[in-house]
């Protein structure tokens, strides 16, 4: 099971290469373990994962299309600095969900 009782909620900060609506996004994180992250119209994004020095997995997922996770050209990312996850696989003008999990 990916997600177990104590997974919070929490507020992350993300530095997205758009100009937003709002400054604030959520996304649901066991810290350190796994990140889900929801993106909408995005052309890029990073996160910021200084609190971490583990290996994590990126894939996508398109909420809107259903399917399988995708592969973007980032597939791998280093903890301890703001991770750059690139562009999503296929389409930039839709919602996306980034899983983020400890390799």
């Amino acid at each position: 099971m990916l997600w177990k009782t104590d997974v919070t909620l929490v507020m992350l900060t993300l530095n997205l290469s758009f100009p937003l609506i709002s400054e604030r996004y959520y996304c649901f994180a066991k810290e350190g373990e796994v990140y889900l992250v929801y993106l909408a119209y995005v052309s890029s994004s990073t996160l910021d994962l200084r609190g971490t020095n583990s290996s994590f997995s990126v894939d996508w997922f398109n909420p809107e299309q259903g399917g399988s996770l995708l592969k973007g050209k980032v597939r791998n990312v280093k903890g301890g600095a703001l991770v750059d996850f690139g562009v999503p696989p296929k389409g930039k003008n839709t919602d996306w969900l980034i899983l983020i999990r400890k390799r």
